[in-house]
């Protein structure tokens, strides 16, 4: 092969290779330009699931503050099917799919607990270019889990809050609901409603004798009714207007208010209680549907006699017969009405958001004596003062709730007093400018149980299917007057494991208590809370803190329901002592006026990380409060505010 022929083969394999290159290059082209083309495709599909997932936090997040404590999520499902639907991702249009699950569909040992809503957005994304390949469509799935913590209920696991006299089978608490006016001070124990703030008071803004109690709430008290079996509702209110009683302490005060300032009363001959009460039998039994044991219900220190009272009039001297004064702050000032509205509760974020049930005021009056006659009232609230007073009274009725909206699972019944009237749509037109402390009871039951008589007059029937609990916060009589009284303080189930109770109580620890070495102990407990499940009880928790200055006055310490308004000035926590290996403290005589008389105490509840109860029965999983009294002869008559709060942010995202 001569040199010529061998460099024209080289020269010939040469080309032929270039042709190959060329080849492989075009192909890599291609399939690199396929490539960029499909990551068009998937870039668009990270981008359609990030707004899924977005959709499905906001779905789960909003879907899961409407979860109830009983089993039924379809509120909770429709709001946060909604919710995804107004971020893009409507379940059933197209090819998307948005999951909704709750305990209720899923009560296996791996699903959602009670206060957890799962939301899973699936949709399907057509692609562009990745049909080179045969992908003609790409698939995103997107979860969210969010888990909600109610507002806390208070003071009671059954159908009645506040001792409920007549009603045999109904929970005795051995305390009232109290809601007070503006003008009352807020040293005498409720910081949510009284607003004068003379004497040393906590959290009082500016001058000591002014209306400037910053932890006073318009909004007045909330109660919770709970009504699953959805049946007819009826609610009863037990003493429901402010009738001035003076404390139940004394037989005179059925005079109280018949006479103009400056002018003494004068007497009837013979021995007060005689006479007084005689009167007074004939007086109370003449009123349309008061009980015809009229003498006992007006004699003080009974089961009937809630004590409402005001510092409107005060008595003095050692008789009655020795003249009484008026506060000259107050003077003018009327008795405080009280107006009760009755709502639906399906965000209990924001409890009245719910639909307007129905509303009744309770016109108040400076005593008993003061009560118009049969046939001398001028309207249905002076009519319905003279018959409830120291009686139940039908609500429902009373206020003439359309029946239809009386078959909802939950409702909130708000109380508030003040000067003005009730006003349509609920709530009172005035809060302020009035005097007066409105002790009372709230019962409910369903028509359905036996002997739930609604009507003009009626008493309420304990009813295992109903209860009502007041909601993050509660002002308080209490009555207690044997050695260990315990009461029911928050409920607290098991998905709180792990977080830390903060209980606020304000004036708390007044009564009888006389001086040192007598003392009142606060005695902390889980009422039926184990260590996991079928585990042994916790009894009395342990490792708790208590928060407060005992030095002088806290200025400006904003309660957990005003936090959104006002800066909360002290830092609770880094005053927080620990109380030993369990959770208790002592109040001794001594300290009565200095630490807690009209002062914020606050107490810091780690919840154990296993513990759990039984989440699906109201009357499980509260936290109690004994006072165990020394000496025994020691009587717990205070009004006092308690108020509870988790630690954790009360709708969240979780893994």
């Amino acid at each position: 092969m001569t040199a010529l022929t061998r460099a024209r083969r080289l020269r010939r394999r040469r080309d032929d290779e270039r042709g190959i290159v060329v080849v492989w290059m075009l192909l890599v082209l291609v399939l690199l330009l396929g490539v960029a083309a499909f990551a068009v495709d998937l870039g668009f599909a990270y981008y359609t699931g990030e707004r899924a997932q977005n959709a499905a936090d906001a779905a789960a997040l909003s879907g899961a503050a409407l979860l109830p404590q009983a089993c039924s999520s379809e509120a909770a499902n429709a709001r946060a099917l909604a919710v995804a639907s107004d971020n893009g991702f409507t379940d059933g249009s197209g090819n998307t799919n948005v999951t909704v699950t709750s305990k209720c569909e899923d009560s296996s040992p791996t699903g959602p607990r009670s206060n957890q809503l799962r939301v899973q957005v699936t949709t399907t994304v057509n692609t562009l270019f990745g049909r080179i390949f045969g992908i003609n469509a790409l698939t995103v799935r997107r979860v969210a889990n969010a888990e909600f913590d109610p507002p806390i209920n208070l003071g009671n696991p059954t159908s009645n809050f506040g001792s409920a006299p007549d009603c045999a089978s109904c929970s005795q608490t051995l305390m009232w609901a109290n809601i007070a006016s503006e003008l009352d001070p807020k040293v005498d124990g409720n910081a949510i409603t009284m607003g004068w703030c003379g004497g040393s008071a906590d959290n009082c803004n500016g001058a000591s004798s002014a209306l400037n109690n910053k932890d006073r709430d318009p909004t007045g008290e909330l109660f919770e009714i709970d009504n699953p079996s959805q049946n007819q509702l009826v609610v009863h209110i037990f003493d429901p207007a402010y009738i001035d009683a003076e404390d139940c302490n004394n037989s005179y005060t059925f005079l109280y208010g018949q006479y103009p300032v400056g002018v003494n009363p004068t007497f009837p001959a013979g021995a007060w209680g005689t006479n007084w009460l005689n009167g007074g039998t004939a007086w109370l039994a003449a009123h349309t549907g008061i009980a015809s044991d009229a003498r006992y219900r007006l004699n003080p220190g009974n089961t009937y006699c809630t004590g409402d009272n005001s510092d409107d009039r005060t008595f003095f001297g050692s008789d009655m017969g020795t003249g009484w004064a008026h506060d000259e702050a107050h003077q003018t000032k009327p008795a405080t009405n009280t107006v009760y509205s009755l709502y639906e509760l399906t965000d209990p974020l924001h409890p009245l958001n719910g639909q307007f049930v129905c509303s009744f005021m309770y016109q108040g009056y400076f005593g008993p004596a003061n009560l118009p006659m049969p046939g001398q009232w001028t309207d249905a609230s002076q009519e319905a003062s003279a018959e409830t007073f120291h009686n139940w009274d039908d609500l429902t009725q009373r206020a003439g709730c359309d029946p239809s909206m009386l078959t909802q699972p939950r409702y909130v019944l708000q109380v508030q007093t003040g000067s003005g009237v009730a006003k349509a749509g609920g709530g009172i037109t005035d809060t302020t400018g009035s005097t007066g402390q409105n002790i009372f009871a709230v019962a409910a039951c369903d028509s359905s149980t036996a002997g739930c008589a609604g009507g003009l007059p009626s008493v309420p029937t304990a009813d295992p299917n109903v209860t009502v609990s007041a909601i993050t916060k509660m002002g308080l009589s209490t009555s207690a007057t044997q050695a260990t009284p315990s009461f029911y303080l928050a409920r607290v189930p098991s998905w709180a494991a792990g977080e830390t109770l903060t209980v606020d109580f304000y004036d708390i620890g007044d009564g009888s208590i006389g001086t040192d070495p007598n003392y009142i102990k606060l005695v902390f407990s889980s009422g039926d809370g184990t260590h996991g499940p079928g585990g042994p009880p916790i009894g009395e928790f342990a490792n708790c803190s208590d928060s407060t200055l005992r030095t002088g006055t806290i200025q400006g310490k904003a309660t957990p329901w005003a936090l959104d308004q006002l800066p909360q000035d002290t830092d609770w926590g880094s005053l927080a002592k620990p109380m030993g290996a369990g959770c208790d403290v002592t109040i001794h005589a001594s300290d009565q006026t200095k630490y807690f008389n009209g002062k914020w105490f606050v107490v810091d509840i780690p919840i154990p990380a296993d513990y759990t109860c039984d989440d699906e029965t109201f009357t499980s999983c509260w936290v109690r409060l004994k006072f165990d009294l020394s000496p025994p002869s020691i009587t717990m008559g205070d009004t006092t505010t308690w108020s509870a709060h988790l630690s954790a942010d009360p709708d969240r995202l979780i893994k």
